[in-house]
This record gives structure tokens, sequence and C-alpha cells, in this order.
């Protein structure tokens, strides 16, 4: 017994500094690079890094510094993420009325680019928040609707088995 509790103990420290880790070199890029692309990028690792690791004050500041870049470029790529990563922040703290209004902005952007897949993703997150706030008929509407958008762009990209 002694032994695997010594076995758990050290694999936690191990995973623990390898998480550091990762954290500690996009912050080191970040500060390295002058490409917005790079910059970006991290940003969005790190989010998905500090959402995972619950640290929510962490999450709030890369989504306001992917928006700084977002504004700065003039991508509407990078300012439908920014909003996507937004209405996620927003949705996990439980203000599904302002991570509805991210996912709508996030749709706009998305149904002016045509970018189907993200479209279909968005629909079905704004559907999450719509079930997870007791609008079960206005969920299965966005729900009805990713699902019409990903049958008729056959959406088999191997992203689509990750939602």
């Amino acid at each position: 017994m002694r032994k695997l509790l010594t076995l758990i103990f050290f694999t936690t420290i191990l995973f623990l500094s390898s998480q550091n880790k990762k954290e500690d070199s996009l912050l080191a890029i970040i500060k390295k690079t002058n490409q917005d692309t790079i910059k970006f990028g991290c940003y969005v690792k790190l989010n998905v890094f500090y959402e995972r690791s619950s640290k929510p004050l962490k999450v709030k500041e890369t989504c306001d510094s992917m928006a700084s870049i977002s504004k700065h470029s003039k991508l509407k790529i990078y300012e439908a993420k920014t909003y996507h990563h937004y209405a996620s922040f927003y949705y996990t703290k439980g203000d599904y009325y302002t991570a509805l209004q991210y996912y709508y902005k996030t749709i706009k952007i998305y149904e002016q680019l045509k970018d189907q897949f993200e479209l279909c993703s968005s629909y079905l997150n704004m559907g999450n928040v719509y079930f997870y706030s007791h609008d079960v008929n206005k969920a299965y509407e966005l729900y009805k609707n990713s699902l019409m958008i990903y049958k008729s762009n056959k959406l088999n990209d191997k992203r689509t088995l990750a939602n």
C-alpha cells in the first residue's frame, strides 16, 4: 500500500510539473514573438489549458488578450474564436445570458465566413446553453440546426468526432 501511495504521489508531481512547463513554454513564446498569428494560437492553447485547470481568472485574461489581438489584426476568424472563448468562459460561470450573446456573435461571423464546421459547432454549443438554462425547446431547435448543417455539408471531419 505504501508503494502505491508513493507511486501516486510522484506521478502527481510529474504531471503537475509538466503542466507548468506547458504554461511557461506558451508564455515564453508569446513574449518572444511579434507575430499575431503565433501569439493568438498560444493564447488559444493557454485558454484551453486554463479552462481544464479550473483557473477562471486566467481564462478571462487570455480572452482579453485574444480580443486585443483580434481587434488589432481585424481578422474575422480571430474575432469569432475570441467570442467563442468568451462564451465558453461565461457558460462555465453559469452566466448563460452573456454566453448566449457571445455565441450569437460567433454564429454571425461564421455565417459571413461560410465556415460550416464552426457554424455547426456554435449552434451545438448554443443549444447546450439553452438546454442547461432549461429551455429545452430552443435547445432542440439549435441542435436540429446543427445537425442539418452537418448533414448538408457532409462534415465528416476528424474535428467533428470531438464534438
